[in-house]
């Protein structure tokens, strides 16, 4: 192969040396593009991080608020059971009351002899 001018040479090496910087800005861009793309998903994930937090914290005041209601319902509970006994011991007290009195104003039953 016969040798190439050093003219051609030069050229072929400037068409390589060309092709080598476009392919250095195509990568260049696709870094650049992927950058872009990093920066966008670092920032959707700090908005999800707000979000669960948020959500946590929501689910945390729920939770208490439940456990309120739970023991309001419970002190609901305790105020009816103790009016239904109450209601039930003065009914009590009043049959016993007034057998007590019959018993009093019949007197002592006296055997027959």
């Amino acid at each position: 192969m016969p040798d190439k001018p050093a003219g051609q040479l030069f050229r072929e090496y400037g068409e390589q040396v060309a092709k080598l910087g476009q392919r250095v800005d195509l990568f260049q861009k696709d870094i650049d593009r992927i950058e872009r793309r990093l920066l966008d998903l670092e920032q959707r994930i700090q908005a999800l991080d707000k979000q669960t937090a948020l959500s946590n914290r929501d689910f945390e005041k729920l939770e208490k608020k439940f456990d309120e209601w739970h023991s309001r319902r419970w002190e609901l509970g305790k105020l009816v059971l103790a009016a239904f006994l109450g209601a039930f011991l003065a009914i009590g007290t009043g049959v016993v009351s007034k057998v007590l009195d019959r018993f009093i104003q019949a007197g002592p039953k006296q055997d027959k002899p």
